[in-house]
C-alpha cells in the first residue's frame, strides 16, 4: 500500500490520520472473498464516508488480491484527494468493456449452476530415532450459494500413527482415524431471519465412535441486517438434533449404541469498528433425556486500540463439560493418555491469552525497505538468549 498508494501520506495510527481505512472480508458463494473497504473521515474530514466492494475469485494468487485491493483504496481515496492541490495530478482512465450486473442465477448462464468444488489432500511427515509420525488427510466439498439459499456439504478422512521405540527396544504405535461427511442447507426468509437442516455421518477413534449420525433443523436471527456482516453481526441459533451413536468400546454409562436428542443454543457477536475487533460466541446445549448432561461454553476475542499508539489484545475460551456420552469405560493406558489416543474424562476445559503493546515515534516514517530481510532457520541477524 505504502509503495502503489504513493499520493497521500501513510501514518502509523489512526489517531494520526484524516481518512481511516478499514478492510473487512467475508467468503463468497464462488470460493473467494468479498471484500468491504470503509473509508472513513477524521479530523476536519468528520462525518464524511464511503463504502467500496469487490469480490475475488477462490484461486486468485496474492499478487491478484494485492493488485485488486490497491485499485479499491485507490479509487475510493480519489474524492478526498480531488479537494486537494494534487487533484491536478490525477488521471482517470477506463479499461473498457461491457458493464456486468451481480451475477445471479437469473442473469447468468452458468453450466455448473452455481456449484463449486474442492477437492484436496494433505499430508506431512517428520521423525528422529526413536520417534516417527506420520499424518495424511483428504477432503472434499461441494457448495452452491445464492442471495436465497446456501448449500454445503464436505467429507474428510484423516489418518494419523506415531510410532515410538521404548527403551528396552519395544515398539509402540498410536494410531487415529476419523472421516465423516456433513451438508448444511439454509434458507434466506428475511433481512434478518433464515432457517436450515444440518445432517452429519462421523466415524471417530478418539471421540470412540464406529458411527455418530446427526439430523438437526435450526432457526437463526441476526439483529442487525445480514447485508452488514463484515462490519457487525449478533446472531442468535437454535437448532435440535437426533442423534444415534454407536460405539467402538463400551461407554462409561455401560451403552454400546443409543439414540439421544439435544437442543443447542449458539449467540454470536462479531464487531469491526474504527477502535478495534470484538468477536465472542456462548454455546449452550444439554441432552432431553438427562438435563445433567450439557456443556456451557464462551469464547471470544478482542483487539482494541486504546490510544495512539497502544493496543490491547485478550481471548480465550472456557467451557463446563457434562455431556460425555462417548468416553469409553475401560479408560486408557498411561501410554495412550500421553499421546492423545483417545478423548479423556474432564469437568471444564480453558484456555487464554493477553497482550498489551505500545509504539511510539515518528508517525511518517513508512518507509519500505526489504534489504536483509532474509533470515535462516535459527535467525542469522537474531540475538541469541
Amino acid at each position: 500500500m505504502r509503495v502503489e498508494v504513493p499520493f497521500v501520506n501513510w501514518v502509523r495510527d489512526r489517531f494520526d490520520s484524516d481518512v481511516h481505512v478499514l478492510v473487512t472480508q467475508l467468503r463468497s458463494g464462488n470460493g473467494g472473498r468479498e471484500y468491504t473497504v470503509a473509508f472513513v473521515g477524521q479530523k476536519q474530514l468528520t462525518g464524511s464516508a464511503d463504502t467500496l466492494r469487490y469480490v475475488t475469485a477462490p484461486n486468485d494468487a496474492e499478487e491478484i488480491l494485492r493488485r485488486k485491493l490497491v485499485q479499491t483504496i485507490r479509487l475510493g481515496l480519489v474524492r478526498w484527494v480531488a479537494r486537494t492541490p494534487l487533484a491536478g495530478r490525477l488521471t482517470i482512465g477506463f479499461g473498457g468493456g461491457p458493464m456486468a450486473l451481480a451475477p445471479t442465477p437469473q442473469n447468468v448462464r452458468d453450466p455448473w449452476n452455481f456449484w463449486l468444488f474442492t477437492v484436496s489432500a494433505n499430508g506431512n511427515g517428520n521423525g528422529e530415532e526413536l520417534r516417527r509420525s506420520l499424518n495424511t488427510s483428504l477432503n472434499l466439498s461441494g457448495d452452491r450459494v445464492t442471495n436465497e439459499l446456501k448449500i454445503s456439504t464436505s467429507a474428510n478422512a484423516n489418518y494419523r500413527i506415531d510410532r515410538i521405540t521404548r527403551r528396552d527396544g519395544t515398539r509402540f504405535d498410536n494410531l487415529v482415524r476419523s472421516w465423516g461427511g456433513s451438508a448444511l442447507v439454509v434458507k434466506s426468509l428475511t433481512d434478518h431471519w433464515s432457517a436450515g437442516v444440518r445432517a452429519q455421518g462421523v466415524f471417530s477413534d478418539f471421540f470412540n465412535q464406529d458411527l455418530a449420525l446427526t439430523l438437526a433443523p435450526a432457526v437463526e436471527w441476526n439483529y442487525f441486517p445480514y447485508q452488514e456482516a463484515t462490519r457487525q453481526q449478533l446472531t442468535f441459533l437454535y437448532t435440535v438434533g437426533a442423534n444415534k451413536y454407536r460405539y467402538q468400546r463400551t461407554t462409561v454409562f455401560g451403552e454400546d449404541s443409543e439414540f439421544r436428542v439435544n437442543q443447542t443454543l449458539l449467540v454470536g457477536l462479531n464487531t469491526r469498528q474504527r477502535w478495534g475487533t470484538v468477536r465472542t460466541t456462548f454455546e449452550a446445549s444439554n441432552y432431553f433425556h438427562d438435563l445433567g448432561l450439557y456443556h456451557l461454553t464462551l469464547s471470544g476475542f478482542t483487539d482494541l486500540r486504546l490510544g495512539r499508539g497502544l493496543n490491547f489484545r485478550v481471548g480465550g475460551e472456557v467451557s463446563r463439560v457434562r455431556d460425555q456420552l462417548y468416553l469409553a469405560r475401560a479408560g486408557n493406558t498411561n501410554e495412550e493418555i500421553i499421546v492423545g489416543r483417545q478423548a479423556l474424562p474432564t469437568s471444564y476445559r480453558y484456555n487464554f491469552f493477553a497482550g498489551l503493546s505500545y509504539t511510539f515515534g515518528s508517525i511518517y516514517n513508512t518507509v519500505v525497505n526489504p534489504r536483509f530481510g532474509l533470515t535462516g532457520q535459527r535467525g542469522v541477524f537474531r540475538v541469541q538468549n
